[in-house]
C-alpha cells in the first residue's frame, strides 16, 4: 500500500469494468481508536455489499469481489500502520488499497 499518486489516480479513473466500488474511511495512526477502524470498515463493506446488490450483481459475484477487503478486517499489523484516511478501490479483477493523510467522511461509491 502506498499513496495515491496523480497517474494512479488517472489509471483508476479509467478503468473499464462493470462494476467497481470505491470505499474511503478515516484512520487513525495510534491509539486505542485504531481498534474501531476495522468495525467501520465491515460496516462499510456490507453497505458496499447492499448497493451492489441493488444494482444487480449477485451475492456469488459479489463475494469473491470483496473477499479481499474482509481480509483486512482481521489483520492487527495493516491496522497498526495507518495514516489519516484509508482508500480502497475495488473491481471484480483488482483491489487497490491507498493509505492517505488526509481525513474524510466514511463513503461508499459504487460504479456500473
Amino acid at each position: 500500500m502506498q499513496l495515491l499518486s496523480r497517474s494512479q489516480f488517472d489509471q483508476l479513473s479509467q478503468s473499464a469494468s462493470d462494476y467497481s466500488v470505491s470505499i474511503y474511511l478515516p484512520t487513525h495512526e495510534a491509539g486505542p481508536e485504531i481498534q474501531q477502524d476495522p468495525i467501520r470498515l465491515k460496516n462499510l463493506l456490507s453497505e458496499a455489499e447492499s448497493k451492489l446488490l441493488e444494482a444487480g450483481m449477485s451475492k456469488h459475484e459479489i463475494g469473491p469481489m470483496l473477499e479481499p477487503a474482509h481480509g483486512l478486517l482481521d489483520d492487527e499489523r495493516f491496522w497498526r500502520y495507518q495514516s489519516r484516511g484509508l482508500a480502497l478501490f475495488i473491481t471484480a479483477d483488482s483491489t487497490r488499497i491507498y493509505r492517505l493523510p488526509l481525513s474524510f467522511e466514511p463513503l461508499v461509491l459504487p460504479e456500473f
